[in-house]
This record gives structure tokens, sequence and C-alpha cells, in this order.
């Protein structure tokens, strides 16, 4: 239906973001690194994935692993097109929202200096 949607998203108050800036971004090359284990290691993160969830039926996880690999991007910029989707959905019910820009709750810069450090191309080896 092409409606954008986030896939996945991390959350932090803007005053945690900059005081703890050595730790959001080790977490963030800890997300990076499983993330590529995940896309590179199917049996292995299928493996994980049943025993974490406790989903007895393996080819429901297999279903759902092979779903969602395809959807999850190497480095997960948040896209200010989904953060907009959300707020238009919440100034239905909310009309505070109708002022909102998405903008200002998206932040890729932390996702971007990895990039620009080589950390990515470290991790994927290219």
């Amino acid at each position: 239906m092409d409606v954008p949607f986030f896939n996945t998203g991390l959350l932090g108050s803007k005053r945690f973001l900059d005081k703890q800036e050595t730790k959001v971004m080790n977490f963030l090359r800890a997300y990076l690194e499983a993330i590529k284990i995940l896309k590179t290691e199917r049996d292995y993160s299928i493996k994980a994935l049943a025993q974490f969830t406790r989903v007895q039926n393996l080819k429901a996880v297999q279903e759902g692993y092979d779903y969602f690999v395809r959807q999850l991007e190497p480095v997960p910029y948040p896209s200010v097109v989904a953060m907009q989707a959300v707020v238009d959905q919440i100034a239905e019910s909310n009309p505070k929202a109708k002022n909102v820009d998405a903008k200002n709750y998206v932040n890729d810069r932390y996702l971007r200096r990895l990039e620009e450090e080589g950390f990515v191309k470290k991790i994927w080896g290219k």
C-alpha cells in the first residue's frame, strides 16, 4: 500500500542524547553490528529470534525473519516522511499536533557520523 511507517526506531530525549553522546555512539555501533549479523547470518539469527521470542513454530520465525530482514536497512536512517505520518495520525484526534513539524523529532546526526568515520564500511567490508 506504500504507506510510510517506522519499521524500527530508537527514541531518546534531546537532553539525554546531548549529555550521553559516548553512550549513544557506543549503542549505535552495537546496533549496527547486530543488524549486520541479522542480515548476513540467517541460521544464527533465526535460532536467536526463536529463543528470545519463545516462538516454537520455526516456520513462523523463518517467515518473519525473511520479511523483516528485507525491510531493515544496513544503516536505518529515520524517515521524516514516516514521522510525518505519525504526526498526521495523532492530529486526527489532537488538534495541537497539526502544528507539529515532524523534522523536529528526527535526528540522524549520530548515524551520519558513524558513516563519515568509516564505521559502516568497516563492519560491512565495503
